[in-house]
C-alpha cells in the first residue's frame, strides 16, 4: 500500500478527527480511503467510464407516465427499480443502473427535465 502525506489546515484535521471518533473509523487512514473512493466513483460519474450508481427520482403521480417514458428509453443500463406512493400525491424512485457514466448522466438530466419531476440525485457507487 502506497504512503501520501497530506498537509491539512487545523480545522478540517480536527473535524476528520470527529469523524474518524464518531463513525468508529480504525484510524484517520481508512477514513481518508472511504472518502477517496466516494470522490473518485463521483468523478467517474462526470469523466466517463464503467460504473454503477443509484438514482432517486420524486414527482408528481399524475405526470409519471412522462417519467416511465424515459425509463424505457433507458432500459440498457437500469438494473433495478423501485417505485412507492408518496403522501403528498407524488411518486419515488429508485433506479440502481449500471452502465457508462455519461450514460447515466444523461438518464438523470432526461428525468430532471420532464414536467412534475420534483428532485432528482444520483450518486455513483465504488467498485467494491
Amino acid at each position: 500500500m502506497a504512503i501520501i502525506s497530506v498537509m491539512l489546515p487545523d480545522e478540517l484535521a480536527e473535524e476528520l478527527d470527529r469523524v474518524v471518533s464518531s463513525c468508529g473509523y480504525a484510524s484517520r487512514s481508512e477514513a481518508v480511503r472511504h472518502a477517496l473512493r466516494a470522490f473518485l466513483a463521483d468523478l467517474g460519474v462526470e469523466y466517463g467510464g464503467f460504473t454503477t450508481a443509484v438514482v432517486v427520482a420524486v414527482y408528481e403521480r399524475a405526470k409519471a407516465r412522462s417519467s416511465l417514458r424515459v425509463q424505457h428509453d433507458f432500459t440498457d443500463i437500469i438494473h433495478t427499480l423501485i417505485h412507492a406512493h408518496m403522501d403528498d400525491g407524488a411518486c419515488l424512485d429508485v433506479v440502481v443502473v449500471r452502465g457508462d457514466a455519461k450514460r447515466i448522466g444523461e438518464f438523470a438530466s432526461r428525468l430532471r427535465s420532464q414536467k412534475g419531476v420534483r428532485y432528482v440525485r444520483y450518486m455513483a457507487v465504488p467498485p467494491a
